[in-house]
């Protein structure tokens, strides 16, 4: 309990003043009866009403006590507090051409490692919609922007890279079906972040046109370009024959990232270029971007505030009346 006016509790020191006076100094000036013999006060009178006589001015005093306390204002309070969050729309867009099956960041693949490091970022962006776009010789679109991340996490372990599409890798198509799922977001809050390992070499759009739409949507891009090295490598990837049965066959594939390009999407935009060569530097390039997609927290708070002056004051009130009521009644003393 809070008090809105503590400084009325002062009116106590004067009551308590004039209560010491009444009591202690004021006997001196008191009356004196004659009686013709003393053996009329021989008789004691054990009775409850000479003991009480003191209640009618008791119940007085109490009731100025509850008053003064009612001047005070007691409260209750109650705080409660909204709290505003503006998160931000992201579309992660991976690569997975047969180059993602690499094993040069690693115990596991340029794509597994993608995936691990995507899945925690996802983990961290509570009040974020995110969506997954994957890639390849063509876009596809895995989860549309959503704050269901348990979808977005059920997706990506379901990506994988196989023979059976289209291979090559169609950047421009893929930056421009981010775009496409980020025009009808808020300006201010529209982030892609594309992870690649190769460099345009199909699709019907080229990346300067994806680029432009980008730039006309105020979208910003960090590009992340995945591996050690450029050059020739054997992968290996599981495929289905006839009868049903899994197998792995090898292949050499080609890898080698347009940098300039992605440093030219990344600038552009006002995002960042980023190379990781391992797993460590890819969680620290995340771990940076999750540090520079901040967004302010508005906190609203308010005090809820209940008065309770009403109940010492209907207390003070009901002792003031008992106390005239026992003057007048039982402790009456005449004229």
């Amino acid at each position: 309990m809070t008090w809105h006016d503590p400084l009325a509790f002062l009116l106590l020191i004067p009551l308590l003043a004039l209560l010491i006076y009444f009591y202690f100094f004021s006997k001196d000036n008191q009356g004196a009866f004659f009686y013709s013999s003393l053996n009329l006060l021989s008789k004691k009178d054990f009775s409850l009403r000479p003991r009480l006589a003191f209640l009618p001015a008791f119940l007085k005093w109490m009731a100025l006590v509850f008053v003064i306390t009612a001047l005070a204002r007691p409260q209750s309070t109650e705080q409660r507090a909204s709290q505003t969050q503006k998160g931000i729309d992201i579309m992660v867009v991976m690569d997975i051409s047969l180059s993602m099956l690499i094993e040069d960041m690693g115990k596991s693949t340029r794509l597994e490692s993608a995936k691990q490091v995507v899945k925690n970022f996802v983990e961290q962006r509570k009040n974020d919609r995110i969506g997954l776009i994957v890639f390849s010789g063509e876009s596809f679109t895995k989860a549309p922007l959503t704050f269901d991340h348990g979808l977005i996490k059920k997706n990506l372990a379901q990506v994988q890279t196989l023979p059976s599409i289209k291979q090559g890798t169609a950047i421009g198509v893929a930056l421009a079906n981010a775009t496409a799922r980020l025009q009808h977001s808020p300006k201010k809050s529209r982030v892609i972040i594309f992870l690649t390992d190769g460099e345009n070499n199909t699709g019907f759009i080229d990346p300067e046109t994806a680029l432009e739409l980008v730039k006309k949507n105020k979208i910003k891009v960090y590009t992340i370009g995945l591996g050690r090295r450029s050059g020739t490598f054997p992968v290996r990837y599981k495929v289905q024959n006839q009868t049903g049965r899994f197998f792995y066959q090898k292949t050499l594939v080609q890898s080698r990232i347009n940098k300039e390009l992605m440093r030219k999407i990344s600038k552009q935009t006002g995002g960042q270029f980023f190379m990781a060569n391992n797993l460590i530097a890819l969680h620290g390039i995340f771990k940076k971007i999750d540090q520079l997609e901040t967004y302010k927290i508005q906190i609203n708070k308010w005090t809820k505030y209940e008065e309770h002056f009403k109940k010492f004051l209907t207390i003070g009130f009901v002792l003031y009346l008992l106390s005239v009521f026992f003057s007048i009644t039982v402790f009456f003393r005449g004229i």
